[in-house]
């Protein structure tokens, strides 16, 4: 029999995957793992967003100090105001007011303040400027240390979670991915070149079951890197 006219492939002998793209699912679960470590902790989840409402709470005092009382819209500018200052207060900013107030389509000389000049020598304005200065001051050091410290936290639980899949993956106790619908288990003992070379062929449809961990570590690394 010519075999060279055999119409047979190795790529026909399982069927085709149900992901084109298997790594995508792998990113995926590696995805959700880091975000079940990230905000699964109700105590972490608790201090991150009291972080947030007390650095939001003082923005919206600070629009209560720089707009008129019962002017139109002044709820909605505080609150808007409030918010828009909670990334920029990590670095010690603070977005105008004017824009806030024409991002609003409200026009600032009527719904802002107006502080005296300070050579003007009133002593009313310049305190009610000071109460201005102190909560911003106040806003940025809190969103600048407290703020720096839970963004760090985030990344160092998101490493870590990411470390922890990896390990799981490479000591075999992660689940297959779905992608896969058939699969062969084959029994490989401490070595086998034969095995090594299915898995190059036939990739996550080989199953190997081997004896000591360096060598299932080495299988993992073969068909997942």
């Amino acid at each position: 029999m010519d075999f060279s006219q055999s119409s047979l492939n190795h790529n026909d002998e399982f069927p085709a995957d149900s992901s084109n793209n298997p790594s995508f699912e792998a990113r995926s679960r590696k995805f959700t793992a880091v975000c079940k470590s990230v905000f699964g902790n109700y105590e972490n989840n608790m201090s991150l967003l009291g972080s947030i409402a007390t650095v939001f709470g003082i923005g919206v005092y600070e629009g209560m100090l720089l707009s008129k009382r019962k002017a139109p819209g002044r709820a909605v500018f505080c609150l808007r105001y409030g918010a828009a200052q909670l990334l920029p207060s990590i670095i010690w900013l603070t977005k105008p007011a004017e824009l806030i107030a024409l991002s609003m389509k409200r026009d600032p000389t009527v719904l802002l303040k107006k502080f005296k000049d300070i050579a003007s020598g009133c002593s009313q304005s310049a305190s009610k400027q000071l109460f201005v200065h102190n909560a911003q001051t106040l806003r940025s050091v809190l969103a600048g240390f407290v703020g720096i410290a839970q963004i760090l936290r985030l990344v160092d639980v998101a490493s870590l979670a990411s470390d922890e899949y990896e390990t799981r993956v490479k000591t075999g106790q992660e689940s297959f991915l779905d992608s896969c619908s058939e699969r062969v288990i084959r029994l490989a003992g401490s070595g086998s070149d034969v095995t090594e070379y299915s898995l190059d062929r036939f990739g996550r449809h080989i199953v190997p079951i081997v004896e000591g961990l360096i060598t299932l570590i080495t299988l993992v690394i073969l068909i997942t890197m």
